[in-house]
């Protein structure tokens, strides 16, 4: 496959996108302490954190990994996009709120003030891991673009992207993030749209891209298959892909980061809800333009011809077949798959600094000054920028679409941090004890799921390839589909029905949901055997309020906002870790007749003051 000359229309297209990215970076380089650089001084505004919360997980992943799955799977994916309408309320109602109200600077400071600092630093831990992979793919996929769309060597658009994000990234902080996530998703906005619109007209209209699709059977919107071993279904998609939604808007520091710069709670709450309607608007256009793919390559499939080496490469192949004559269009795709990907990376950049520095450097240089601090956060900025870099080659090497190993990613990692934080918020009875063996308990089993599956891999369940157009009135005796390509993709009917399929071919999308559950277990049974929260008594703060009537109706031990101000020592900061001697109290002699909130509550039932003699 020949590559597209960039036009200078190209050129000046790409280069102001470049331009604008690094500019806002420049005009928000006077950020001072940690707190500015990580969280604006909790001044942000709605728009702003909307698009900034889209770009941390839209990502030219999201591009390319999507559109390869519809052409090679078929249309069933857009049921994802039905999990987002239970996965966005969920978060917004349920998560949110918590760590809002309690002021913390980094979501695993949370966890420090419901269980203990152990937990706190295993989950930073944890994330930070996670992260690190999650960025090595995100630079991956724009560096194939580049190579495959302009000629550029795949070494040269690696060092690119990560050298541009992380100088506004540890220029401006969090501010500069946000502010441009802003515009670089209204470039993939209007970018994508006109490149689907345009390669539909190319292929014959929206009429003859679904009649295509139809023929190769690739509208195959429900399989309600219930086995759990079959990857996609409409079960995995919907109550899977809530349970995946959840580990990356609920329980990852790099979207939590966003709710917590938030000028107001309703601010970031508006900002949650309203990812529903335009995170699935794009996830429509996502599924219409691997249709497209399809209608365009039905007869030839491009893998098995050889003309590229990855499924990922299909979307970036279809711009070079259709649009090397028409100057500014390849240019335009180039510049929505880098925003997507610089506003992705410029994310995690800026999370994992934040965790680092909070939650692994400060609790053991407690003296750090503000202004340390923030000179602190800009270093580590550059040195986790620059690290990603060189961990994002060995992307090179993954035998799966770029798509299926991030989702997997934030199974495997992310459903357990899901759990630790769902312990915590929802479960007044488990201890620090319990916390900390249902996270490495749920990350234990979907690591021994995962690593299971990487040895003895489930068959794939995409549809058929046409080949029958490769051939371009060649003989076919004289042309050659490159079986090598042809058996990763392939498996014969005979294998499927004499083999049962093993629990280890779990679906990924349920990684999550298997991590709960385990976490959920063990950490309450460990929660049981160590006297639960005797020890420890839970604020109601820590807690959402509709478990407080549960946190004291139940033998669990509470503490009023009252009897934190007693106990506590002087503290400047909102958030600070309470000291582990809290009074206890029971349920039968000290419950509070009236719990005064230090916070309002949307809630009806707990609104405001709690008299919990009464709900008795």
């Amino acid at each position: 496959m020949g590559t597209v000359v960039f036009h200078w229309l190209d050129y000046l297209i790409f280069a102001l996108v470049l331009l604008i990215s690094a500019s806002i970076g420049i005009a928000y380089h006077r950020q001072r302490s940690s707190k500015d650089m990580f969280l604006g001084s909790r001044q942000m505004t709605l728009m702003p954190v909307t698009f900034s919360v889209m770009a941390s997980f839209i990502s030219a992943i999201s591009i390319l990994g999507t559109t390869a799955e519809v052409y090679q799977s078929g249309v069933q994916y857009i049921i994802l996009g039905f999990s987002y309408f239970l996965a966005f309320p969920i978060t917004a109602e349920v998560y949110m709120p918590v760590l809002y109200r309690n002021r913390v600077l980094t979501a695993q400071h949370y966890l420090e003030l419901r269980f203990s600092s152990a937990v706190r630093t295993a989950a930073s831990i944890v994330f930070c891991i996670q992260m690190f992979f999650y960025q090595s793919v995100v630079l991956y996929a724009p560096a194939i673009t580049f190579q495959q769309v302009t000629g550029l060597s795949f070494p040269l658009t690696m060092v690119l992207t990560g050298v541009v994000c992380t100088f506004y990234t540890a220029l401006g902080g969090i501010k500069a993030v946000m502010w441009t996530d802003l515009v670089q998703m209204i470039i993939v906005f209007v970018a994508f749209c006109t490149l689907v619109v345009i390669a539909t007209m190319e292929v014959g209209g929206f009429q003859r891209v679904f009649e295509m699709a139809a023929a190769g059977d690739r509208l195959n919107f429900f399989n309600f298959n219930p086995d759990p071993t079959v990857r996609h279904s409409f079960w995995t998609l919907l109550f899977g892909g809530t349970g995946m939604c959840l580990t990356i808007y609920s329980a990852n520091q790099a979207q939590l980061q966003r709710y917590l710069s938030c000028s107001t709670e309703s601010v970031a709450r508006r900002a949650i809800y309203l990812q529903m309607p335009l995170t699935f608007l794009f996830l429509c256009f996502l599924c219409l333009a691997g249709l497209v793919i399809y209608a365009f390559y039905s007869d030839c499939d491009p893998l098995l011809s050889g003309d590229i080496v990855k499924r990922d490469q299909l979307l970036p192949a279809l711009v070079v077949r259709l649009f090397s004559a028409r100057p500014g269009v390849t240019g335009l795709f180039v510049s929505c798959i880098f925003s997507a990907s610089l506003s992705t990376v410029s994310s995690g950049i800026n999370s994992l600094s934040s965790v680092v520095l909070e939650d692994l450097i400060k609790p053991w240089q407690p003296n750090l000054t503000e202004r340390a601090a923030g000179w602190a956060a800009r270093v580590l900025a550059v040195v986790l920028g620059l690290s990603t870099v060189g961990i994002g080659f060995l992307a090179t090497n993954l035998p799966a679409t770029v798509l299926q190993i991030v989702l997997s990613l934030f199974g495997i990692v992310g459903g357990p941090l899901l759990a630790v934080f769902s312990l915590g918020i929802l479960v007044p009875w488990c201890n620090r004890y319990g916390a900390l063996t249902g996270l490495l308990s749920s990350l234990a089993t979907t690591l021994g799921f995962s690593i299971a599956a990487l040895i003895d891999p489930p068959p794939p369940d995409h549809r058929v390839f046409g080949t029958e157009g490769c051939y371009n009135g060649t003989d076919a005796s004289n042309y050659t589909i490159s079986t090598e390509n042809y058996s990763n993709w392939t498996v014969t009917t005979a294998s499927l029905v004499a083999r049962q399929r093993p629990v280890h071919w779990l679906s990924y999308l349920y990684y999550t949901p298997l991590a709960l559950l385990v976490a959920m277990a063990t950490g309450l049974a460990v929660s049981a055997l160590t006297g639960f929260n005797r020890a420890k008594p839970v604020s109601l703060k820590l807690l959402h309020p509709r478990v407080w009537r549960l946190a004291a109706a139940g033998s669990v031990q509470v503490a009023t906002v009252d009897d934190e101000a007693a106990a506590a020592e002087p503290a400047g900061e909102a958030g600070t870790a309470q000291p582990e001697s809290i009074i206890a109290t029971t349920k039968s002699e000290h419950t509070p007749l009236n719990m005064e909130l230090e916070f309002s509550s949307r809630h009806s039932a707990v609104h405001g003051t709690v008299d919990l003699m009464n709900q008795k």
